[in-house]
């Protein structure tokens, strides 16, 4: 389950973001009580995101993840990931509610903010492809041209944009 690992990281990310994003915007004597009510929020919902991967509850995660105090891009791309990883996954209890296809645009709409996580998850998607582990069925085809083009976008993240109208003329 190499993506959960990936997740655990955002989860930690979104935290941080939501603990910035409070102090920044915020007096300074209101700052101290906001952010300690945001990082309280965040971690409540760190654990709920990591409580529902435990038990494989993908949809749940995916709820818990939508109300975090993050960047968009950083939601898109946990969102992503997590629905990627609960339709691969065949011992999962609850599936994501999105397709292959809206899983990856999330990814894409991260990638196109130059979220770097987000261009290198996409470079490892098309290079290896994804399949069910239930019955092996192909969800994303390795496809050489747009690994090349998302191994390009990592140190020109610019090329996104390129990389995501290859994909939508597949």
């Amino acid at each position: 389950m190499p993506r959960l690992v990936v997740l655990i990281t955002c989860g930690l990310a979104l935290q941080g973001c939501a603990q910035t994003h409070t102090i920044m915007h915020q007096p300074r004597s209101e700052a101290s009580s906001s952010a300690k009510l945001a990082l309280e929020y965040q971690t409540q919902t760190n654990e709920k995101i990591l409580a529902a991967l435990r038990d494989r509850r993908y949809a749940d995660a995916i709820r818990a993840t939508r109300s975090s105090h993050a960047s968009q891009a950083e939601i898109d791309f946990a969102v992503g990931e997590l629905a990627l990883q609960g339709l691969v996954d065949s011992q999962s209890i609850q599936r994501p509610l999105e397709s292959v296809p809206q899983a990856l645009a999330l990814i894409e709409a991260a990638a196109l903010k130059r979220h770097p996580q987000a261009i290198s998850a996409l470079a490892a998607i098309f290079a290896v492809g994804l399949r069910d582990d239930a019955n092996q069925t192909i969800l994303v085809a390795p496809d050489s041209k747009l690994n090349g083009c998302w191994e390009g976008a990592k140190s020109q993240p610019e090329q996104s944009a390129k990389c995501v109208s290859i994909r939508e003329r597949h």
